[in-house]
């Protein structure tokens, strides 16, 4: 492993040196990884880190798992590729809610308050009160 991955679970470290190998092409699209017993060696660990950091390129796409034949580098692994927990633009997806939640929260204040001022003005808006906040 690079000194740059030292830091962190034994098995995110592990991932991202696959993730490495994969990313410069030194394991390309439909390789076969090395062995569950190879990896253990190779990084001196147990079976289950071993797992995690499959699992954890499982979970990215960067591999599939074949029952009985071992773990393979999946077709069009690309550093653009798509992460399940990343908007296109790169942000994670739990950012992007937070923000549509508060830009909710700012819309139903506004809300209320032009109601507010409607009614203070004797223009009270029924539509506006009779809808339900999500």
């Amino acid at each position: 492993m690079t000194s740059a991955n030292r830091s962190g679970p034994l098995y995110t470290r592990i991932a991202a040196d696959l993730r490495s190998r994969i990313a410069s092409g030194e394991l390309r699209p439909g390789d076969r990884l090395p062995s569950e017993q190879q990896l253990r060696d190779r990084y001196d660990v147990s079976r289950n880190t071993v797992r995690l950091a499959l699992h954890t390129l499982i979970h990215d796409n960067l591999v599939s798992a074949a029952r009985g034949s071992g773990y393979y580098v999946c077709e069009q692994p690309t550093s653009d590729r798509a992460h399940p927990d990343r908007a296109e633009d790169g942000r994670d997806i739990a950012q992007v809610l937070d923000r549509l939640g508060s830009i909710l929260e700012e819309v139903h204040a506004l809300r209320d308050r032009v109601e507010e001022i409607a009614s203070n003005q004797g223009h009270v808006s029924g539509a506006g009160r009779s809808r339900k906040r999500r």
